[in-house]
């Protein structure tokens, strides 16, 4: 009888898809820290879903070309993507995520508006004052108004 040949992933980031290793009939080796595998097509199937698991999701990739095109990613990341390009399909996703942390803390500084983006005071106080005029009579507003005998005559002084 001949030994068949086993596949083996040693690989740190399986624990991000443990179960995907076990699904694809992985059988954790704790002798040699590796998954193994009977068939070629079960090993292939579980490389599939550990880069699936540890690439950026798309939200995640959005996010980041976002950052990367709205001027964020140059004071968040310590060197500017337009000059050293950075391809946000094969990084990791500890690194995405390093990325994203340093670009919302980042946009935390600047209030919550991107750095390129520089509103002139005249309209922000026209934004905040038509905010306050919409906060300010609301139908709620209206109705309470109307449904007390005060308000229901004034309510109807006012047609």
């Amino acid at each position: 009888m001949t030994m068949g040949q086993l596949y083996t992933i040693q690989d740190r980031r399986t624990v991000y898809c443990h179960r995907a290793m076990r699904a694809n009939s992985g059988v954790w080796n704790a002798a040699t820290n590796a998954w193994m595998f009977r068939t070629a097509d079960d090993a292939a199937n579980a490389l599939a879903d550990l880069f699936r698991a540890t690439r950026p999701s798309i939200p995640m990739r959005e996010t980041l070309l976002e950052m990367i095109a709205d001027g964020t990613a140059a004071a968040a990341w310590g060197f500017d993507p337009a000059i050293e390009p950075v391809d946000v399909d094969t990084l990791d996703r500890d690194v995405a995520q390093r990325y994203l942390s340093a670009g919302y803390a980042v946009r935390r500084i600047f209030i919550g508006s991107h750095p390129l983006e520089d509103r002139p005071r005249e309209r922000i106080a026209e934004q905040e004052a038509a905010q306050d005029e919409a906060l300010r009579h609301t139908a709620f507003d209206e109705r309470a108004r109307a449904s007390t005998s005060r308000g229901k005559r004034r309510a109807s002084e006012l047609r």
